[in-house]
């Protein structure tokens, strides 16, 4: 058990909140985090408050009703989730529709010389 708990296909329990904080554009990020995360203990109740009669009407085979909703979701999430693997905010909003604004070398350098807070600016040469 050790070891499949420690392999990051077969666990999705902290995606739930990584994806849904990346993929809502900043000025909404905590609202839309707070409606995900909501929609989640939702249907985690209404799961809970359904297991009784489920198990108490069919059995051991309540469980393919869970099997078989998490084998829908993982090919419709193949299929139409973007992956946001080593991406970076600015690169997930582009791809969900975001408007990105885009920092040449001077520009950058003038932020820096400036004392821009302590804030990294990202350029072209450094995204490779």
């Amino acid at each position: 058990m050790t070891l499949a708990a420690n392999k990051e296909p077969l666990h999705s329990d902290a995606t739930t909140y990584i994806y849904a904080s990346e993929i809502w554009p900043t000025p909404v990020r905590a609202k839309g985090l707070s409606l995900s995360i909501s929609g989640l203990f939702l249907s985690s109740l209404a799961i809970l408050q359904g297991a009784p009669a489920g198990f108490a009407n069919i059995g051991w085979r309540y469980y393919l009703v869970f099997i078989s909703v998490t084998f829908v979701m993982v090919v419709f999430m193949y299929f139409y989730f973007p992956e946001t693997k080593k991406l970076s905010l600015e690169e997930i909003g582009h791809i969900f529709g975001d408007e990105v604004a885009h920092v040449d070398e001077t520009t950058a350098v003038a932020l820096d010389q400036k004392g821009a807070g302590g804030m990294h600016v990202e350029t072209a040469a450094e995204r490779g």
